[in-house]
């Protein structure tokens, strides 16, 4: 081996250098014989000093390899297999190159760790795969520039079809704004906005498919960040609500109909009741009743309205129960998948985007159980059941949970919140997992509306045999006549804002009310609104109960 040495330099012997060097030295005379091994190459083969020097190369490397072995003065790079002393196979990366005096120089790196990645990395790609595609809602994921990148089964069939398409072409995807009719243009997408880091939950867009059809979906997005919250790309989210939507329209259609044949009519006492048909006073000539001609109407089309009409209501909450039911099996399996993602993303070399992405899913999945908990709660109450699990709780500590669940949000917004209560309020026997939501909401709504340096107040007073709960935020204040409508389904305080569906305050409504309570909103000074809503001490009754059974016991 010749080492070329300035002897004018000062510093350690070269020798000295590559024994100490981590990665494996290898220098073989013309014949392949070892003339010199380092000891991180003895470590490799597992061989002592003087065991390694007899071999050749060639016992060292499988004999299909033998062919790629460097042509004189011509270096390489590559992946070869060691054959270690115990006879497992090494994988390694090597430099080689064969000098002009025949002798052969090469720097072995042990690469098994890296394999090992590599594999985890490709299990948990797989893995990530099969659940992604089974998703019974539809993902899309853009990378870092914003072109669609991946979708799922599930939204292909949505969607009856795909394109792969950058931000600017986001428009392919016709889609319109459910509560204001507007065509959504290319850049007003969740995809697009999540982009700028805009987050974006349960949006209603009536859609034009690939394929013609037309449907409305539930569409969320969010985006994808790194460990230093650069952003790296977005998910979106989306499930297809076209049959409850249809069966709204139809209940709708329903009670048009039902109005449409009523009338209001004065009668002979110069009162106005609601008729089928119209009914006609006579009148004296001093204006005094005589009598009335009233035609007696076939009123099968009006009893066969009213039938129609029942059944619809019962067929809008069959819907609804049934699509409430059937989603929790799937919202499960999301979760759970999510979870698998976040335990099979640790250690991995694309952890990270694996950790984000499923941490995405579980959050949502969360979310739209609770909402699916709600909706079949309402549906539930409005046949006569109940799916309240009432228990006793301080009314302090209930206060203290809901402010601490969104302190975190608070923060990040940059607004301050308080939370008062009087003292001694006692214990309230609620749901305290639904009351938890009815605050969630109620607090969501506030912090999203208030500006940065606003203030958000949730306070609790005693009121005779109920305690009075209330939530109010700073900013400009909602005009008076929106105080009421704010509780209707789908309702937002402006059409262009579209920060959620509008089902929040309405679900608020039927859960506070299916706990015997009352809610309502108010003008408040120095702030934009103030919700309150009341709930009872006692345990409310099931109005749907005989009237022996809501009767109090004697004792």
């Amino acid at each position: 081996m010749h080492i070329a040495v300035r002897s004018s330099l000062p510093g350690p012997d070269p020798r000295l250098l590559l024994d100490a060097a981590p990665d494996g030295v290898f220098v073989a005379d013309a014949h392949g014989r070892y003339i010199y091994v380092n000891p991180a190459g003895c470590r490799m083969t597992g061989c002592e000093p003087g065991e390694v020097l007899d071999p050749t190369t060639f016992d060292f490397i499988p004999g299909s390899d033998a062919i790629r072995l460097p042509v004189a003065g011509r270096p390489s790079v590559g992946e070869w297999v060691l054959r270690h002393k115990d006879g497992h196979q090494v994988p390694v990366e090597i430099s080689t190159n064969a000098l002009p005096d025949g002798e052969w120089l090469l720097f072995v790196r042990d690469v098994s760790e890296r394999k090992r990645l590599e594999q985890q990395a490709q299990e948990s790609e797989r893995a990530l795969s099969s659940i992604f595609d089974l998703l019974p809602v539809g993902v899309w994921i853009a990378d870092r520039a914003g072109t669609l990148v991946r979708s799922n089964e599930a939204g292909r069939t949505i969607w009856g079809g795909v394109r792969y398409v950058g931000p600017e072409d986001y428009g392919v995807y016709k889609g319109w704004w459910v509560n204001s009719g507007q065509l959504i243009a290319a850049g007003e997408w969740g995809m697009a906005r999540a982009l700028k880091g805009e987050t974006s939950v349960g949006e209603l867009v009536r859609i034009q498919c690939f394929d013609g059809q037309l449907k409305t979906i539930l569409h969320s997005a969010a985006p994808l960040v790194d460990a230093r919250g650069g952003i790296v790309g977005a998910v979106c989210v989306i499930e297809d609500i076209t049959a409850l939507s249809n069966w709204q329209q139809r209940l709708q259609q329903s009670e048009t109909l039902v109005r449409s044949k009523l009338d209001i009519t004065p009668c002979l006492d110069d009162a106005l009741k609601t008729v089928p048909e119209p009914v006609a006073p006579n009148r004296g000539n001093d204006g005094q009743g005589s009598g009335a001609v009233a035609v007696d109407p076939d009123v099968s089309e009006r009893i066969l309205t009213q039938e129609q009409l029942r059944m619809a209501v019962q067929d809008r909450e069959h819907i609804l129960a049934v699509v409430a039911h059937d989603l929790r099996s799937p919202l499960a399996s999301i979760s759970m998948g999510g979870a698998v993602l976040q335990r099979k993303a640790t250690g991995c070399m694309t952890g990270q985007a694996c950790n984000v992405a499923s941490g995405f899913i579980m959050d949502a999945s969360r979310r739209m159980a609770g909402l699916v908990d709600d909706l079949l709660a309402v549906s539930i109450g409005r046949s006569g059941g109940t799916m309240l699990k009432l228990a006793p709780v301080q009314v302090a500590e209930l206060i203290s949970m809901a402010a601490q669940q969104a302190a975190a949000l608070a923060d990040k917004a940059g607004l301050q919140l308080d939370w008062q209560h009087d003292d001694d309020l006692g214990t309230i026997q609620v749901d305290i997992d639904r009351i938890l939501r009815v605050f969630g909401n109620l607090l969501d709504n506030a912090l999203k509306f208030t500006e940065p340096g606003g203030r958000v107040v949730l306070r609790a007073e005693a009121v005779p045999e109920a305690v009075l709960f209330s939530v109010a935020n700073s900013g400009p204040p909602v005009p008076a006549e929106d105080l009421e409508r704010m509780f209707q389904p789908f309702w937002q305080a402006a059409r262009e804002d579209r920060r959620g569906a509008g089902l929040g305050l309405s679900i608020c409504r039927a859960t506070v009310e299916a706990h015997g309570g009352t809610v309502r909103a108010e003008a408040a000074p120095g702030m934009r609104l103030k919700i309150l809503f009341v709930l009872p001490r006692s345990r409310p009754q099931d109005p749907m109960a005989p009237a022996a059974q809501r009767q109090p016991a004697d004792h």
